[in-house]
């Protein structure tokens, strides 16, 4: 199971209740699609991206299934998102890296990464979760993976439950899930 349906798995009970969704990094689009598509019909989803090309794709694969209208998209940096996220989420998906079939040499990077998932962080509704996938394989994404590590173990215990799961058989170069649920109850739907 590659980590990107692992996340889903264990996000789709929270998304079934949740009334505002993030997807941080827009990418091709599949986890807008996937918290757009299993979201209630009054659900918001905020769309970011820093590159006009994976708005655009998330976008078309949006509209090709109907679910334009509970989206909203941004073009946004992550150090912009506190400036432009709703004041409360229930759930957040952040898939670091870069775009596949895009510029590689466009990648997230770990200050901009952290800002945008302490912004969520601070946003998280009780109940609600942010899931975070890391790739060490491209240039700066060991770094940007150990200051993702760095911020999660320093997660306050009290307030959230949070483990990272690595990928078995893929050396130290294989991408890291990272899960944070904020304590304090189901999200309210």
């Amino acid at each position: 199971m590659r980590l990107t349906d692992l996340a889903k798995h264990l996000l789709r009970p929270l998304v079934a209740g949740a009334g505002i969704l993030v997807d941080g990094t827009a990418g091709r689009g599949g986890d807008s699609l996937f918290l757009a598509g299993n979201s209630p019909p009054s659900a918001e989803v905020y769309i970011y991206d820093l590159q006009p090309e994976a708005l655009a794709m998330t976008r078309q694969r949006l509209a090709a299934r109907d679910l334009t209208d509970k989206c909203r998209l941004h073009l946004a940096d992550h150090r912009q998102l506190a400036g432009q996220l709703p004041p409360a989420i229930d759930v957040a998906m952040f898939n670091l890296g870069y775009c596949p079939g895009l510029n590689k040499t466009v990648v997230t990077d770990p200050e901009a990464t952290l800002a945008g998932l302490r912004a969520v962080l601070e946003r998280l509704n009780p109940g609600g979760a942010l899931s975070v996938i890391a790739y060490r394989g491209h240039l700066g994404g060991e770094q940007e993976t150990a200051a993702v590590a760095g911020l999660f173990s320093q997660l306050p215990a009290d307030q959230f439950d949070g483990f990272c799961t690595d990928v078995c058989g893929r050396g130290t170069s294989a991408p890291r899930l990272f899960v944070a649920v904020r304590r304090g109850g189901p999200v309210a739907g």
